[in-house]
């Protein structure tokens, strides 16, 4: 198994569109039929043939990491190359998700601050569920939606199928209907989104997810501390909030063990349109998370945000 590990696992900017199908479309659906724990084997050691395969990612993300942290090259070299593997392990749980795999749900997805999602609920709002790209973030979403089932979840994000490669198209479509299963909401997709119908969702007291860290669309910009840095980020997620009276809910993950952990923090309301200050207090828990799980974050080579992150 490691010799064929090593002849195709890919990363979606893999050139060779044939090596791209038999790790996607194949061995990762494959490894989805076994046991959780001996998947994960299979996609750790996946990852591993990753971070050495593109070496260039690897040291952008050590170089950042470094920049950041403030550790030794060797420790920040250790974290890109967990980067490797928990990416690794997001997309074999694509394909658990994929495949509306209840079971590995209720037995290796674990919700914490449950208490702060009822709370919020009860304050019969809106809600825009706020979230980085970290960790298994899809495998946390398609948790909390399983729990609270009677609640529609809609999501805002990159239309895949404008990518010109057929397997992620095939991929992430196979994924995303698996979202959809749990969530019976709707996705909105960048360059495509019906405004009235987005907010409609908020006014109907549902629940909308949006990643913070990425641009939306022709997003307008805030500058705010992050990670030791001044950033730039888009401010639509407390905008949408702000404009349909809807309550901000963060969402942190990371992994303990075999567990996948989604934390809920205490829901946010965004009172004016100040909207520096609230985009402030979303990242302080953001990062809080990221600095206790710097392995978890997938943007430490972002083309949009952190490739340059020692210009900023």
């Amino acid at each position: 198994m490691d010799f064929i590990i090593k002849r195709i696992a890919s990363a979606i900017t893999e050139s060779s569109n044939f090596k791209k199908k038999l790790d996607f479309l194949y061995f990762l659906p494959l490894i989805s039929k076994l046991q959780y724990p001996v998947a994960l084997k299979y996609a750790k050691k996946r990852g591993e043939v990753l971070s050495e395969k593109y070496l260039n990612n690897l040291n952008d993300a050590k170089r950042n990491i470094v920049s950041i942290l403030n550790i030794s090259e060797k420790k920040a070299k250790n974290i890109a190359k967990n980067l490797f593997i928990k990416a690794s392990y997001e997309e074999l749980e694509g394909c658990l998700i994929a495949k509306k795999d209840i079971n590995f749900l209720n037995e290796f997805v674990e919700i914490k601050g449950v208490e702060n999602i009822e709370k919020a609920l009860n304050k019969n709002k809106g809600i825009v569920l706020v979230i980085a790209h970290v960790g298994s973030f899809a495998s946390a979403l398609c948790k909390t939606a399983y729990i609270f089932k009677t609640k529609k979840f809609n999501a805002i994000s990159w239309d895949y199928t404008t990518s010109e490669c057929s397997v992620v198209r095939q991929f992430l479509k196979k994924k995303i209907e698996g979202m959809s299963y749990f969530f019976k909401g709707e996705y909105f997709y960048v360059g495509r989104i019906n405004s009235k119908k987005l907010f409609n969702t908020l006014k109907n007291k549902e629940i909308l997810i949006i990643a913070v860290d990425a641009p939306l669309g022709n997003s307008k910009f805030v500058k705010i501390n992050f990670l030791n840095k001044k950033v730039l980020f888009p401010f639509s997620a407390v905008k949408i909030a702000y404009k349909t009276n809807s309550l901000i809910l963060p969402l942190t993950v990371y992994r303990n063990g075999l567990k996948i952990v989604g934390e809920y923090f205490a829901p946010i309301e965004i009172k004016d349109d100040n909207y520096s200050k609230y985009m402030q207090k979303i990242f302080s828990i953001l990062e809080k998370n990221i600095f206790e799980h710097p392995d978890e974050f997938f943007y430490w080579t972002s083309p949009t945000n952190w490739m340059t992150i020692d210009k900023l």
